[in-house]
């Protein structure tokens, strides 16, 4: 697999539970626990893009020249136990057309799976959260699934 030079860490997480849904409706909710009871709750909002948005549709996961994107994430929202979670918006925000997303819990820890765009421009993201931040994000080509981009996200100042 090749991994663009971002990458520094790679976590590991075995599902305990999962739910899943698509993006038929705007926003969705997603609900589960971690292996230590703890509720999480995310919220992802799916938004369409403005016609005149033509350069940024094109350089987004799941838009091309040829196929721009017509949607995009705009905003995910997760707490655990009540407690909200800083998402860095570079997490979700170049992902366009998503179709599908997926919580699963291991550890204290979780991620959120998502899918989106088709054919030859899809692509699958993974969000890992441990503890009370987001550790890292990777987004792999569907149809090429070595081509992959991931980034690693610092623990926030008051852990350190």
């Amino acid at each position: 697999m090749k991994i663009m030079p971002y990458a520094a860490l790679l976590l590991c997480f075995s599902p305990c539970c999962a739910e899943s849904a698509d993006f038929r409706d705007s926003t969705i909710i997603l609900n589960g626990h971690t292996a230590n009871g703890k509720d999480i709750n995310v919220t992802i909002e799916n938004a369409k893009l403005r016609d005149d948005c033509d350069v940024g549709r094109t350089k987004m996961w799941g838009g091309s020249v040829d196929f721009p994107a017509d949607s995009h994430i705009r905003n995910i929202n997760i707490s655990i136990a009540g407690d909200r979670v800083f998402v860095p918006m570079s997490s979700y925000n170049d992902l366009s057309a998503a179709r599908t997303a997926k919580l699963i819990s291991s550890g204290g820890g979780f991620k959120v799976q998502m899918s989106g765009a088709d054919a030859g421009l899809s692509w699958n993201a993974t969000i890992g959260v441990a503890l009370d931040h987001v550790q890292e994000r990777k987004v792999c080509s569907g149809e090429f699934p070595d081509y992959c981009e991931k980034t690693v996200y610092p623990p926030p100042i008051s852990d350190r």
